[in-house]
């Protein structure tokens, strides 16, 4: 059955904290997970998938209008930006497989909420929550107007972290005797075993015991493992007194002790024979003590989905310095296991004298994870800063365990200078910082060019400067486009050009931007280059519907779903078709047909010579010897005879 052959994907590639997993789902009833990052579980998973949801979800993304939207959303996975991609598979009339593919931002304002709505429908129908998690990282941050990136030099910790401290036992001399002698004897399993002292026998039955921490996320909960050496008899009976009023009858039992301290810990074995042997054992339990993972000043422009940005240390003053930190080991509250009470206190300092402090007082309900903490502060610096090195203190002091840990990391700030952060072309740009990068364009189309600078010197409350941007693109020497500007308001640092190519530019060809940016009141210049290429436009195919009504252009009733007997229509919309004689004559050829199976039912070709306007209308009736069927594909093909270049596409309707 064709539906066999057809395969969906949905992948979500979540940077930062969102999950990143994807979903293959084959017709013949297979669904494959592969799990990434911050999902429950990570890897491939395989489990059967019923048929019949195969068929729904094939009906849903009929009508989400997946195969007559060709739009497609400039994504640049380098950005780190969270995105996803969706695709189906088909078989063609001559069994090859073809594929429609949409990949988009999942913050992407443009992209249609059906398109979102059928990718929400596919994890349901997977039922793919039951492999994701919500990363239980609890983050505090504190998010100030980020700017770009500026350096690119790792600092490295003055203070290494510090070791976990597991629990302290203390075992009695006695015990370690024996303990070496059973050693000696089951070839030197070392278990913290202690035996009662009256059996002195090698062959006597004894009684040892050994513990550990259950996990690092808490310290207080312990794991007992019973061992019975030389009984005669399986069905025996154990006791555990943990030494805090409270008893065990397992043999591997897990306690969680309700505060810190010493405890005198007893594990009896009784073979209800009249034999019974006891061990008993000192056992210390503490807290663990808190200790960084990583501390680094950074700067960073984009600090979205939590990403970590860049390290650096070095700065310019005026820049906002990103103190970007991870500690181990904060204790839960027992009473309360998601209760935490801690504090952080941080101070940058310059030769003794203190610019700027952060304290904070973290006390309430939230889990984190294996008690691990991560943070971004962010400080602005100014030109009241002097140039120099500048010492960073972080200090942590748990309010459960009365335990600290203080760590420092160093930067440098430099003198204020015009530095240009970015420079890229880009497809469209929104806003400040809201643009969609790319390096290739097709000619006749709109092309952006986005900076952002810093650096500049200022006066009047610094709103007001004195500065000059120049730009020019060109091409083997000879310049295309320029522009001179010249500002005296600060604003956000950023500024767009935007042109439009014509036939004029040729075509297979790099392009260079060039910019300087002068700061006239210091008379400092700073420049930078990008490049991009420039490709003839090819036809592209706006629409492929199926209509039960056309009638006119734009004006006609979708559907996908007909009776036998019914007349169909196929309605087609297209562009950037290359023309002659002022845009009014064309040479194309449209060639589409209906297939079912591999058998063609319909087929037409269509040779046009006028552009009008960029539309094709074909009209067909279909009668009894037309086979019911929830899947016949239509075909076409667009051939631009005067470029030479073709585009193809598909969509299917089913007959009842």
């Amino acid at each position: 059955m064709l539906i066999d052959s057809v395969v969906i994907k949905l992948i979500r590639k979540g940077s930062g904290v969102k999950p990143d997993y994807s979903l293959t789902i084959h017709g013949q009833g297979i669904l494959e997970y592969y799990g990434n990052n911050n999902v429950k579980f990570k890897g491939k998973i395989e489990e059967k998938f019923d048929r019949e949801n195969v068929a729904y979800l094939l009906s849903e993304f009929k009508k989400s209008g997946f195969f007559t939207l060709n739009q497609q959303y400039v994504v640049d996975e380098s950005r780190g930006r969270s995105f996803n991609v969706i695709s189906i598979s088909v078989p063609d009339k001559d069994g090859e497989m073809k594929t429609k593919t949409i990949k988009h931002y999942q913050d992407d304002r443009n992209v249609p909420v059906e398109l979102k709505n059928l990718e929400d429908k596919i994890d349901e129908i997977a039922d793919s929550e039951k492999w994701i998690k919500i990363p239980s990282v609890t983050v505090f941050q504190v998010s100030p107007e980020p700017i770009k990136e500026s350096g690119f030099n790792e600092l490295k910790s003055e203070q290494k972290p510090k070791e976990k401290k597991s629990c302290v036992v203390i075992i009695s001399v006695i015990c370690v005797v024996i303990l070496l002698i059973l050693l000696a004897l089951y070839s030197g399993i070392f278990d913290f075993s202690l035996n009662d002292s009256s059996d002195n026998q090698l062959n006597t039955p004894a009684a040892s015991m050994s513990f550990e921490p259950v996990s690092s996320d808490s310290s207080l909960t312990i794991s007992f493992n019973g061992s019975a050496m030389n009984f005669d008899r399986d069905d025996l009976s154990y006791n555990w007194n943990f030494g805090d009023g409270t008893n065990s009858t397992d043999q591997n039992p897990i306690h969680t002790y309700s505060k810190v301290g010493n405890y005198t810990v007893a594990f009896t074995i009784d073979d209800n024979k009249g034999v019974i042997k006891t061990c008993n054992s000192q056992i210390t339990v503490d807290y663990y003590s808190p200790y960084f993972t990583f501390i680094t000043p950074t700067i960073s422009k984009d600090r979205t989905d939590g990403v970590r940005s860049v390290k650096t240390t070095d700065f310019y003053q005026g820049d906002m310095v990103y103190i970007d930190y991870e500690f181990n080991n904060v204790t839960h509250n027992i009473t309360n296991s998601i209760n935490y009470d801690f504090s952080v206190e941080i101070s940058i300092k310059s030769e003794g004298v203190e610019y700027d402090q952060y304290t904070q007082n973290y006390s309430k309900n939230g889990y984190i994870g294996n008690g691990l903490f991560y943070n971004i502060i962010g400080f602005q610096t100014s030109s009241q800063w002097p140039i120099g090195e500048y010492v960073v203190s972080v200090k942590i002091f748990d309010n459960i365990s009365k335990k600290s840990a203080e760590t420092k990391t160093y930067f440098s700030l430099n003198r204020v200078t015009p530095r240009i952060l970015i420079l890229t072309t880009a497809s469209d740009v929104r806003a400040y910082q809201d643009y969609d990068p790319a390096t290739s364009f097709e000619q006749f189309y709109p092309i952006f060019i986005y900076t952002e600078y810093t650096g500049i010197n200022t006066t009047n409350e610094n709103t007001v400067c004195n500065i000059q941007l120049s730009i020019n693109v060109s091409n083997n020497e000879i310049i295309y486009y320029s522009d001179i500007l010249d500002k005296t308001t600060v604003g956000n640092n950023a500024h767009t050009w935007w042109f439009t190519t014509n036939e004029s530019w040729p075509t297979d060809e790099v392009y260079k931007v060039s910019l300087q940016l002068l700061d006239k009141n210091t008379n400092i210049a700073t420049n930078a280059q990008f490049n991009f290429t420039l490709v003839e436009r090819t036809p592209k195919i706006l629409k492929l519907i199926t209509a039960s009504n056309v009638r006119a252009y734009q004006d006609y009733d979708v559907s996908m779903f007909f009776n036998v007997n019914d007349n169909i229509s196929i309605y087609l919309e297209y562009k950037d078709i290359k023309t002659l004689n002022e845009n009014t004559n064309c040479d194309i050829t449209l060639k589409v047909n209906v297939t079912l199976n591999g058998v063609e039912y319909y087929s037409n070709i269509t040779d046009k010579t006028v552009v009008r306007n960029n539309s094709h209308v074909w009209r067909f009736p279909t009668d009894e010897s037309w086979p019911v069927s929830d899947l016949y594909f239509v075909n076409l093909e667009l051939t631009d005879n005067l470029s030479k270049k073709s585009v193809s596409d598909f969509t299917f309707f089913s007959l009842n």
